[in-house]
């Protein structure tokens, strides 16, 4: 794990955490090295217990001492502390070692604190030194052995020992087995008090049976199909996300002080996150789940992906993370391209909207205890902040803000500091688009309203709407590459509004004579950026508000709000090493989490919307589609399986060969989603009754050959009925799509281009 350290000095601005790759929680040995007279860890507790304040005040001597004092009382009642203080009394240590119990088996759902002997228990070590199968699941921690000792993310012991301070009980955190409120848990729950065992050799044949049980991977399975990305099946246990949002909510009466922890909370958060994704993504690189995934991969099923991989003995050597990962490269392209779908049917976006939390709305205040500050709660900026979101995107589909909307997408992000923010890109139906400079003027002000007559509107302005400083005036400013403002400020005074020769307009910018000061300089309507009056009253935020006036910017756009997470470049070797490419852990490597992202994901917010919705279609050869099946199956069974045989395509030229609607329609592939309903249990098509939805192709690539012109065809031939009819042209019935799509006039060849280029020269 590595913190941005940078971000927590609080020399100035707001604290955050905010992390990037993999966390991992170690213990140390009790008892330090010879020659080590710095403590660390669990060494507090057990090395010289008496002396435990002394200790820790050595160690880290800007603790304030009664503090400490009072915490080291505290801690008399945890059972860790006073099992390994009790353990500290024992002769000849070194011939035993402790195990920490990873599950202490107690009821999550009342506020349980679990004795010394439940949490953990010392063992005598084996003659030979191997490990008994009783803990092969618990953390072995010994004496001295010049090593730290890994405490899982799956572990009920993995927050009680992280955060002391949160659980000073010895409360247990998440683990596998904890069943939810009225349902029977299907796994067997071995464990039971440790007073009601009669005998040491009860204890290991009872451990031996949790281990047995106990399935790493059906645990991952089932967590992950909590998301709804794999299965819908009703959970009997409590998944690791549904266990924290249950932690973070806010409650009357609560005896849990785990929201006003300040900024341990948000290192809380971000970490439990990173344990949720690392099991979602601990999911995905298990053997069996590769497996299916290359098997989907080369028959062509999944979208087709540029890897980048030159060298052919990394073939098959690929760790997968599929587009079902949320936030993933593979995700982030399929909504970029369905974004684009959208482009192709409404017509490029005319309105670019970016809303920024607001850590100071009155929400937020009235809901801080005294003491307590915004940027500490994150779990209170993304409740309101998604409270927000809401009554925007209803107002800008309602049409009352700037007209009908044909398609809107938004992407919510978090910036450096943490704080959410949304970009919307919003298609308006034809008769409802902005045209005209005066048009723009309407609804976009790029200057500061004025002092006397609007002063609430001012203040606003001044406050959430006034680029910088920067450039003479601060070059040090956040937004100075190479000794100019990226984002060109300060603007050119202008009149009227122009067209402008970039993505956007030039906006009006009068020299008025209205200034403001900001931070200490005076700045006048050249630094003002662009916004709406009534969002701005509304919100009270920093809302920005540009319009699309140049259909070059589409692709920059959407690629723009699509780009995903902050990330860290970094390569490790040369270009000559052979090694598995692993994109999960180039995942988890290059990006960073941050406090109010890592609440959000685990609240279940979206990250993206999009209306209308787009579905992404199938484009197979004939008898190439993907179809799964048991390791048991009957594969002369399989062949006489007719729904098997039955995909989207092939069902749409069915329909098209029988139903007359469809015969009438004359449809392309892409436009019949919006007519027609995909039955994926009876793998047929039917008539939609309502909403709208916008069909996408799945993209092929060129390389892919037959494929890639069989996309073609079907994106420009109305209503086939087979493939054969793709392949009849003029009476001519072609060999190949390739050749079908030409004679179409759907490519050209390489000779009728430099026929073109020779006409050219002359």
């Amino acid at each position: 794990m590595h913190c941005d350290e940078a971000l927590q000095k609080r020399d100035h601005g707001i604290y955050t955490v905010k992390v990037q790759g993999q966390i991992h929680h170690y213990l140390d040995d009790l008892i330090p090295q010879d020659g080590c007279k710095r403590l660390s860890g669990i060494q507090f507790y057990f090395y010289d217990p008496e002396h435990q304040e002394t200790n820790r005040l050595s160690a880290l001597p800007r603790l304030n001492a009664l503090i400490v004092e009072d915490l080291v009382v505290l801690m008399n009642s945890n059972p860790y502390s006073v099992f390994l203080k009790e353990a500290s009394a024992l002769e000849e240590i070194d011939n035993y070692h402790i195990v920490i119990r990873s599950d202490p088996g107690l009821d999550q759902r009342t506020y349980n604190r679990p004795t010394s002997s439940e949490v953990a228990g010392i063992w005598t070590e084996n003659v030979n030194g191997e490990i008994d199968p009783s803990d092969i699941r618990d953390i072995r921690v010994y004496t001295r052995s010049g090593s730290s000792h890994r405490v899982q993310y799956y572990y009920a012991c993995y927050d009680p020992l992280q955060y002391v301070l949160m659980f000073p009980n010895g409360e247990p955190g998440w683990h596998g087995n904890i069943p939810r409120a009225g349902c029977r848990t299907k796994r067997k729950n071995t464990k039971k008090d440790i007073s009601a065992y009669n005998s040491f050799e009860e204890i290991i044949e009872a451990e031996k049976q949790g281990a047995s049980t106990s399935n790493h991977y059906e645990l991952l399975t089932d967590d992950f199909s909590n998301s709804g990305r794999v299965s819908k099946l009703k959970r009997n246990t409590v998944s690791c996300r549904e266990y924290y949002v249950y932690k973070l909510q806010q409650r009357e009466n609560d005896r849990s002080y785990l929201l006003r922890f300040g900024r341990l909370l948000q290192q809380y958060v971000v970490d439990n996150y990173i344990k949720i994704e690392s099991m979602r993504l601990a999911f995905y690189t298990h053997q069996k789940y590769q497996k299916q995934l290359r098997r989907e991969y080369y028959q062509g099923i999944m979208d087709s992906v540029v890897s980048g991989v030159q060298l052919g003995s990394k073939v098959g050597r690929r760790l997968y993370l599929p587009a079902s990962f949320i936030g993933g490269p593979r995700d982030l392209r399929h909504r970029y391209l369905d974004s684009m779908a959208l482009v192709q049917e409404y017509g490029k976006p005319d309105i670019f909207l970016t809303i920024t939390c607001n850590p100071n709305w009155i929400e937020i205040k009235r809901c801080l205890k005294p003491g307590e500050e915004a940027h500490n709660r994150p779990d209170l900026l993304c409740r309101v902040f998604k409270a927000k979101l809401t009554i925007l995107n209803e107002k800008i589909m309602s049409g009352e803000l700037f007209g009908k909307v044909a398609a809107v997408v938004h992407v919510v992000e978090f910036q450096k500091r943490g704080l959410p923010h949304a970009h919307f890109l919003i298609i308006l139906k034809p008769a409802y688009k902005y045209l005209s400079a005066e048009a723009y003027d309407r609804i976009v002000c790029a200057e500061l309203p004025d002092k006397i007559e609007d002063p609430y509107l001012y203040s606003l302005v001044v406050k959430h709407m006034m680029h910088g400083p920067c450039g003479s005036l601060n070059s040090n400013n956040v937004c100075m590459v190479n000794g100019k403002c990226k984002n060109h400020y300060p603007k050119e005074f202008a009149e009227c509004t122009t067209h402008g020769k970039g993505t956007y307009p030039a906006y009006r910018r009068r020299n008025n004579g209205r200034t403001a000061k900001v931070r200490g300089h005076i700045l006048d309507n050249r630094w003002v950026i662009p916004y709406n009056l009534a969002l701005l009253a509304e919100f009270n935020c920093h809302i920005n508000i540009e319009l699309c006036c140049d259909i070059k910017a589409v692709k920059y756009l959407y690629k723009y709000i699509h780009k995903g997470h902050h990330k860290v470049l970094f390569k490790v070797g040369s270009d000559s090493e052979v090694s598995t490419v692993n994109e999960i852990a180039d995942f988890q490597n290059a990006r960073w989490v941050s406090p109010v992202e890592a609440t959000w994901r685990i609240l279940g917010f979206p990250l993206y919307g999009m209306c209308p919705a787009v579905i992404q279609i199938q484009v197979h050869m004939p008898n190439f589609h993907c179809i799964q099946f048991e390791d048991d199956t009957d594969l002369e069974d399989l062949l006489h399986n007719e729904g098997l045989q039955r995909t989207m395509l092939t069902e749409f030229f069915t329909t098209n060969d029988v139903d007359s609607e469809a015969k009438r329609l004359n449809l392309l592939y892409k436009q019949f989603l919006m007519y027609y309903v995909w039955d994926s249990q009876i793998r047929t098509w039917t008539r939609r009754k309502k909403g709208k939805v916008i069909g996408r192709l799945c993209t092929v690539n060129p390389v892919e050959g037959e494929r890639y012109y069989l996309r073609l065809l079907l994106n420009n031939v109305h209503a086939p009925t087979s493939y054969d009819f793709l392949l009849l042209v003029d009476g001519v019935q072609c060999e190949t799509f390739q050749m079908a799509a030409y004679l179409r006039g759907l490519l050209q060849q390489d000779g009728d281009i430099d026929k073109t280029m020779e006409e050219a020269s002359v």
